[in-house]
């Protein structure tokens, strides 16, 4: 696996880290229900 990184110049870091995906989470939501209120809008306004 390290060999593939190795011939295609890509490096490796081999320590652990915390990533927080609470905010990515909340924006992912936060557009998805205003993707919904758009699409719900759109449809009255066609009847």
């Amino acid at each position: 696996f390290q060999q593939i990184f190795d011939k295609s110049r890509f490096e490796i870091y081999e320590y652990r880290e915390s990533i927080n995906f609470e905010i990515f989470e909340k924006n992912e939501n936060d557009r998805a229900v205003e993707n919904r209120k758009l699409t719900i809008n759109e449809l009255m306004e066609r009847t």
